[in-house]
């Protein structure tokens, strides 16, 4: 089994088996004490997500009204408020700081699974 692959299921397992990021490491660092010299493993989880991440669909992320009624994309992607209720596309935090950032309502990704011609 390749490299890619097992990486690939040991993700798969921290994740469906909810195991923490610190158990992962240590079960990645004994598993390239056991290995023949040669074959490694990346040593922690920031490695190997890093490895599975070009495994990835590309996705888009794309605002959405809180009440769903449209999407701020296309020719909408600037707009600060709805176009059908006036409410508005950021959550309000007390204070707006300037340097701090907005927090969305609602974000959806689309995945764009066929090319544009």
């Amino acid at each position: 089994q390749s490299q890619l692959a097992s990486v690939a299921e040991l993700v798969n397992i921290k994740t469906d088996g909810h195991i923490f990021k610190q158990s992962y490491d240590r079960i990645s660092q004994r598993a390239n004490e056991i290995l023949p010299p040669g074959h490694t493993l990346p040593s922690d989880y920031n490695s190997s997500k890093k490895l599975v991440k070009k495994l990835r669909l590309p996705v888009e992320k794309i605002d959405a009204c809180k009440n769903g009624c449209m999407l701020y994309w296309k020719d909408d992607v600037d707009l600060e408020y709805c176009k059908f209720y006036g409410d508005t596309r950021y959550k309000l935090m007390g204070e707006q700081d300037p340097r701090r950032k907005k927090s969305l309502y609602t974000v959806i990704r689309y995945l764009p699974l066929t090319s544009p011609l």
